[in-house]
């Protein structure tokens, strides 16, 4: 009886090991953000806006005289760009002019 015993706890040891545990599924890569390219334009301006996921990140305003052209700078949820603690225009974002250009 003992042999029977131990050929049996053998066998089940045997194909224990056998058994390869299941490998855990490889993370998936996140999908491409949706991007978009707005442009509207009438006769003195041209805007091109960059959205990603929905949410504008970009604006840059052309103006077709002799403005120079000029970018707006939005500010992320949760950043304040507004110059003084209680501004009225926290969220309307800053114009940037660039004054080189390498």
């Amino acid at each position: 009886m003992s042999l029977a015993t131990g050929l049996i706890a053998c066998l089940a040891a045997a194909a224990h090991a056998a058994e390869t545990p299941a490998a855990p599924p490889l993370p998936q890569d996140p999908p491409e953000p949706a991007v978009q390219e707005i442009r509207l334009e009438d006769d003195s301006i041209r805007i091109e806006e960059l959205r990603v996921r929905g949410q504008t990140v970009s604006a840059k305003v052309k103006p077709k005289g002799k403005a120079p052209e000029y970018e707006i700078l939005l500010g992320e949820p949760g950043r304040d760009l507004s110059p003084g603690a209680a501004s009225a225009k926290a969220g309307a974002g800053q114009r940037v002019w660039r004054l080189f250009s390498f």
